[in-house]
């Protein structure tokens, strides 16, 4: 089973100075791990499905789990915030049957440990399940040549 991961993006204009408070705010927590703070609005986007936002990243223990959280700070107008919005169904998460959750846990888990060949975004895992309930390493690969940019 893999680590809790919480992914979820805050459509806006990206501030800096406002995120690195948050950043810090976090830096204070007393089962703080760690926290990675990037400007990818200036950083190179080496991968296409990256969004030109800033992601603040704190890993923090809760209750004896550790948990993920990859928050994107991005502008609505971007084209993968566009993307992603528009084509996942409303409430998406909401809706999720067991199977396609276990599928989400075991693709990230796998992709987190380099069994599908590359680190696979959550949002790539995530559209995979939904949209097409691709459910196995093979579906996957499979379906990011056919669909993912």
């Amino acid at each position: 089973m893999g680590q809790a991961d919480i992914d979820f993006e805050v459509y806006c204009e990206p501030n800096i100075e406002k995120i690195a408070d948050l950043a810090r705010e976090y830096m204070i927590m007393p089962k703080l791990i760690k926290v990675n703070l990037v400007n990818y609005t200036v950083y190179p986007v080496s991968r296409p499905i990256l969004p030109p936002g800033v992601w603040l990243g704190p890993r923090v223990d809760i209750d004896g789990e550790l948990v993920n959280f990859d928050i994107w700070f991005i502008r609505p107008s971007d084209r993968h915030a566009d993307e992603f919005a528009t084509k996942m169904p409303k409430d998406w998460w909401l809706n999720l049957s067991e199977q396609q959750r276990q599928a989400i846990i075991f693709l990230k888990a796998l992709s987190r440990n380099g069994g599908l060949g590359r680190d696979y975004m959550s949002n790539e895992i995530y559209r995979a399940v939904v949209l097409a309930d691709e459910k196995n390493q093979a579906d996957l690969i499979s379906w990011s040549k056919n669909s993912l940019v």
